[in-house]
């Protein structure tokens, strides 16, 4: 809380120095100028100590509103949350780093060794997802995204969505971050946080505005969300885990 009373949130720049992610939400600020796109403005900067503050995002999480199940504002929400993802989409960030074949395949392959450790049969339809995905590569796309993008990173106003957690944006294709919220779709659903009503009128959205890449992306996004049960205890694990593997 800053001295005014208004929320803001520190966090430490993993992904790239501190200063150099101040600079880049700058430019990317200037290009989203009057678009439906906003970033958490920068607030505070210890450029030394890799420490950067924002300010706290305003309206409802796209994650809240799948909560609440409303189809109609689910639909809503969700095309508005794709056209924002457009404009970054259509930013010129030269200084990010540029994501190759390895960039999505090894943290896959990461995850998939954590998926094995809590269920055998789920870790190796992991493995081959990852290996028919390393034998048919896309033409990858590169252009600024998100690249962790996860329902609660995305906060809708009336006239604005806000993109939160941005240490994690790199060059890369955009039907990974199409896949990523989708694969979090199957996820919320296991853990029933989500209704399948939500899910099905969220994914229609996701799908239509899906690329030519999306399908092979659709696995290693599955992986991901199944490494997020893997990490967590209880008798169902390796059930909810084969349940997102094969959504």
């Amino acid at each position: 809380m800053s001295d005014d009373g208004r929320p803001f949130f520190v966090k430490v720049a993993r992904n790239m120095q501190a200063q150099a992610h101040a600079d880049l939400h700058s430019r990317l600020e200037r290009q989203i100028e009057g678009s439906i796109l906003g970033l958490t403005p920068v607030t505070g900067l210890l450029a030394e100590r890799g420490i950067i503050a924002y300010a706290a995002a305003q309206g409802e999480s796209l994650e809240d509103i799948l909560v609440e199940g409303d189809t109609e504002a689910i639909t809503t929400t969700l095309n508005r949350c794709h056209e924002a993802m457009r404009v970054l989409w259509s930013c010129d960030a030269p200084a990010l780093l540029a994501m190759t074949l390895d960039d999505y395949l090894l943290p896959a392959r990461r995850a998939a060794s954590l998926i094995l450790d809590a269920d055998v049969e789920a870790g190796q339809q992991a493995r081959r997802i990852i290996e028919s995905c390393a034998a048919n590569p896309p033409v990858l796309h590169h252009v600024p995204l998100h690249a962790d993008l996860k329902p609660d990173h995305l906060f809708v106003e009336s006239s604005r969505v806000t993109m939160i957690d941005t240490e994690s944006m790199k060059r890369g294709d955009p039907d990974f971050d199409l896949a990523l919220l989708d694969a979090r779709l199957d996820l919320g659903s296991v853990i029933g946080t989500f209704s399948t009503k939500a899910c099905i009128a969220a994914r229609k959205v996701l799908w239509q505005a899906a690329g030519p890449n999306f399908h092979w992306f659709h696995g290693l996004a599955r992986i991901h969300a199944a490494k997020f049960l893997a990490l967590r205890d209880g008798a169902s694990a390796a059930q909810d885990i084969r349940k997102v593997l094969l959504a």
